[in-house]
């Protein structure tokens, strides 16, 4: 995905039609099963709206206060297609000026493994555990990616629990699309023709090298004179 053109092009298509500008935020109260009148329903929808672009149209709204609310969208759906899944956590972090602490933050998914590198087991596999009816209980980040080798003297983890205790809300969004019953990890889009791409990678690269041979002009000169400089 990274170096061909191809590929790369295919996850750009892909992320531009699916997220696009990012997602619009449209809130339709249900009046009558609220009691609501008309103008009561529309100043709460009004109010929700503002609450909304203050939240989501903001750099604040990441935990790395780097992307815009939109920006994150596109960074987790190609993070799924790419890498087969993607993981959202969702800290609280105070900080001056901005009136949410819940913030949201990608994770990419090769940190998510086994804390201490420890083997598969029954209910613990690919760094999340499970319960005996496959609920998630908890979740091993590393701090770091796996493949940092310069400055990391140790890798530590995280373990977060699925569901918080007070809220019984999601801590973790593990984001993958399931093919198979009991499966805990994700399927990156362009496995099944990646051999297939790489090989039409590699006859487009030959057909332009052999063009731009054939397209060299070549004079070789021949003195009388062997001896001559």
């Amino acid at each position: 995905e990274r170096n061909d053109p191809l590929a790369h092009g295919a996850m750009l298509t892909k992320g531009i039609n699916v997220v696009g500008p990012g997602l619009k935020y449209r809130p339709q109260i249900d009046r009558e099963i609220l009691g609501m009148s008309e103008d009561e329903a529309d100043a709460l929808e009004k109010l929700a709206k503002r609450e909304w672009r203050l939240f989501w149209m903001n750099q604040e709204v990441d935990a790395a206060r780097t992307c815009l609310g939109p920006e994150l969208e596109w960074l987790g759906y190609k993070q799924c297609k790419v890498n087969g899944a993607t993981i959202v956590l969702f800290p609280r972090i105070e900080r001056p000026g901005s009136p949410y602490s819940t913030k949201v933050q990608i994770v990419e998914v090769d940190r998510l493994c086994n804390k201490d590198n420890a083997p598969d087991t029954d209910t613990l596999s690919n760094g999340t555990r499970r319960d005996g009816n496959g609920a998630p209980i908890e979740y091993h980040i590393l701090r770091q990616h796996p493949g940092k080798l310069v400055g990391t003297k140790k890798y530590e983890w995280d373990v977060i629990p699925a569901f918080g205790n007070k809220t019984n809300l999601r801590n973790v969004l593990h984001v993958y699309r399931m093919e198979r019953p009991g499966q805990s990890a994700g399927i990156p889009d362009l496995t099944p023709v990646i051999e297939a791409i790489k090989q039409i990678s590699r006859y487009s690269e030959a057909e332009i090298e052999a063009a731009v041979l054939s397209a060299f002009f070549t004079v070789f000169v021949k003195p009388p004179d062997p001896d001559a400089e």
